[in-house]
């Protein structure tokens, strides 16, 4: 509908405007001069000249009134004229494109009769209306653009503004405003879409969110049912413990229990964080003496393979479970893809402890060092071997939270992991 009288509005303001340039062209015409009348006033002024010199009035003369004109005598002196306004002077006449006729008696130069041109006149009208129609013309020119404008304003402008406030609101996340529908206008089979798309996105979040409350309850489930056969281990190691054949029979069962409180400590972290969200796992700190790390390095060295040197006495600021953690992925790591013995040195270094991992390994290739700590990547000598990609980077995520840091590198023979752990103050050693 809009359209339509828009183009009905354009389609009148046109055939307005053509009439109007028509009726501008038709009201002035150039007048043209008539020889006829103009030998006839000619010849009454000859033979009326006697007259005219006295003063009589030339508008006696026949068709004097049809033409305006002036008598001029031999001198260009005027004699008399039809009307007021004409021109005063034969130059003036000339000037002015007028007609000058002879006036002549048995072939004697009587004077002169010069016949008004109306034609500046006429141009001068005519300028005038076509200025009219121009302002005419640029006031509906005008009146268009208005128009035309709120019609851009209405179809294009408005539903625009509600589609982009309709975008924010959707980049905000709010999804509970729905987008107004208007089939009027060019966007209005694009708004039902849009709304249609808004629905969805509401619909899957929703089942997202059941989803995650899914998920949550599942590792509640299993964290339950997983705890059930850890607590029988331990329960077990505790009870052959307490009647060991050998020394090297305790040992194991000692780590037997260790490794099973620390199932047991990481199950629990399965009510904290997923997967996707590791940043969540808590970190709590405390201060320990460093002698604790030959525990932690002799758990994880299930395979017997560690050469530990001796620690530095101080005290160091760690989470016991997350710096387990760390030593049993370098460890671990080191089992995997070197299978080699690991020389392990510590020493304190600034406001840290640095205790160096070196295995004799071929280690990793040099354009993938910067990546071994990301999430989920694994390294081009990981083929073939189970893993996440997940150790190295949690590794350094605990670290950063301990206050510390890791670092790997290639060395000569080998490959070398350095953890850098704060220290709370040193113990001073009685070197007595």
């Amino acid at each position: 509908m809009i359209k339509k009288g828009f183009i009905a509005v354009i389609a009148a303001f046109m055939v307005m405007l053509t009439a109007f340039m028509f009726w501008a062209g038709a009201s002035v015409k150039v007048q043209k001069l008539d020889i006829t009348v103009v030998n006839d006033v000619v010849k009454q002024a000859a033979a009326h000249w006697d007259e005219i010199e006295q003063g009589k009035i030339i508008s006696q003369i026949k068709d004097a009134g049809s033409i305006p004109f002036t008598i001029f005598n031999r001198d260009g002196k005027i004699l008399d004229a039809t009307e007021a306004g004409l021109s005063s002077s034969l130059s003036e006449a000339i000037t002015n494109g007028d007609t000058i006729a002879d006036i002549e008696k048995d072939g004697k130069l009587l004077g002169k009769a010069v016949f008004h041109n109306a034609t500046p006149e006429l141009l001068i009208k005519r300028s005038r209306q076509y200025l009219l129609c121009g302002v005419f013309l640029l006031g509906g020119i005008l009146l268009c653009i208005i128009c035309y404008y709120w019609y851009l304003r209405k179809a294009l402008f408005v539903p625009f503004q509600k589609m982009e406030r309709f975008a924010r609101n959707i980049a905000r996340g709010d999804l509970n405003v729905p987008l107004e529908m208007d089939h009027t206008n060019v966007f209005g089979a694009f708004t039902e879409s849009f709304d249609l798309m808004r629905e969805e996105l509401k619909r899957a979040r929703e089942n997202e969110r059941i989803a995650n409350q899914s998920k949550k309850e599942l590792v509640a489930s299993l964290s339950h049912d997983i705890k059930t056969p850890v607590a029988s281990i331990q329960a077990i190691s505790e009870l052959m413990l307490a009647f060991p054949r050998s020394s090297k029979e305790k040992n194991q069962l000692e780590t037997i229990g260790q490794k099973a409180e620390q199932i047991n400590q990481l199950i629990t972290n399965l009510f904290q964080a997923t997967m996707e969200d590791l940043e969540k796992l808590k970190v709590d700190t405390s201060e320990l003496e460093s002698r604790i790390l030959c525990t932690y390095v002799a758990a994880s060295d299930y395979s017997h393979l560690a050469n530990l040197r001796a620690v530095p006495e101080c005290m160091i600021i760690v989470d016991p479970l997350r710096i387990q953690q760390v030593i049993d992925n370098v460890i671990h790591n080191s089992y995997k893809y070197a299978n080699t013995t690991i020389d392990i040195s510590a020493s304190c270094e600034g406001d840290y402890l640095a205790v160096c991992f070196r295995d004799f390994g071929k280690g990793a290739a040099s354009e993938e060092l910067p990546l071994l700590f990301e999430k989920f990547y694994r390294g081009s000598n990981a083929k073939n071997r189970n893993g996440a990609g997940l150790g190295l980077y949690l590794s350094r995520y605990f670290m950063e939270q301990m206050g510390g840091r890791i670092s790997c590198e290639n060395c000569e023979g080998g490959f070398q992991v350095t953890l850098y752990i704060r220290l709370a103050g040193k113990i001073q050693q009685d070197r007595n």
